[in-house]
């Protein structure tokens, strides 16, 4: 394709056929299928993307998510599972760097080996045997805790892989943010989030207000006893274990507002 093309043309045509989403893909498994072709084309064997709405992106662990992540990895099956259950994002040190730095990485995990502590040692050897050894990782941040992480992950030699980023990484971290706002409506599209009922809401909008279950009673003219049925019923349906886990949740995904509800006689 484009052969006849100089080389600097078919350069700007591969990233504008990218960059612009040409076509649109019009489902995740769509985007997927676009991030594999845009990592093979740049010499790239894996990519991942991880991304949803976080408490707090510098946590790095499975506790940082509002609700299960969008994820889309080619990375091998028995790595994903092992990453997985170990909750390895608590100990990766790429994580641990791109959360610190706010900005994309070249990495190589070969820098890893003498790393002091055991763990992070282990971690390092076992993404080296599956072939995980350098790669690109790029942050996007977005409004109401939205964030994520694209990698493209190579296996080249040192010399090779650092010739692969010195030539592509501006690319990439365009193509990574314009993707991202696709990504995120896509799963929007797909994942409604948990519905609340009005009094769920209501009692969850008193308790931010810092109200009591006996003070919220009085102000909706239910009993205490209802207030706490309702609370309960809203932490089972935002899959937490706390009120404030349930205010704050609540409170991202726009299910309560910064102003009082129109109170029930």
């Amino acid at each position: 394709m484009y052969a006849w093309r100089g080389e600097r043309e078919q350069k700007v045509i591969l990233l504008a056929d990218d960059v612009c989403l040409d076509p649109m893909p019009r489902s995740l498994p769509e985007v997927e299928q676009r991030l594999a072709e845009i990592a093979c084309a740049r010499g790239f064997e894996y990519f991942s993307y991880v991304g949803g709405q976080a408490f707090n992106p510098t946590l790095g662990s499975h506790g940082m998510w509002v609700r299960p992540p969008t994820v889309m990895i080619t990375f091998p099956e028995e790595w994903v599972r092992m990453y997985t259950d170990g909750d390895y994002a608590q100990i990766d040190p790429v994580v641990a760097s791109v959360l610190a730095l706010r900005l994309p990485v070249s990495w190589d995990l070969e820098r890893g080996r003498d790393e002091e502590r055991p763990e992070v040692r282990d971690f390092v050897f076992q993404a080296h045997d599956f072939g995980l050894c350098r790669g690109f990782t790029v942050p996007v941040y977005g409004p109401a805790g939205e964030f994520a992480l694209f990698s493209f992950i190579s296996a080249h030699p040192t010399d090779e892989f650092a010739r692969l980023v010195r030539r592509y990484r501006h690319e990439l971290h365009l193509i990574c943010l314009y993707l991202h706002p696709l990504i995120v409506a896509l799963s929007q599209a797909e994942k409604a989030p948990p519905a609340l009922t009005s009094r769920e809401e209501e009692v969850l909008y008193w308790t931010a207000a810092g109200k009591t279950s006996a003070e919220t009673g009085i102000i909706l003219g239910v009993c205490e006893k209802t207030v706490q049925y309702h609370l309960y019923n809203s932490m089972r349906k935002l899959d937490v274990y706390s009120k404030a886990q349930a205010i704050a949740k609540a409170l991202i995904l726009g299910m309560i507002k910064p102003f009082p509800f129109e109170l029930r006689v």
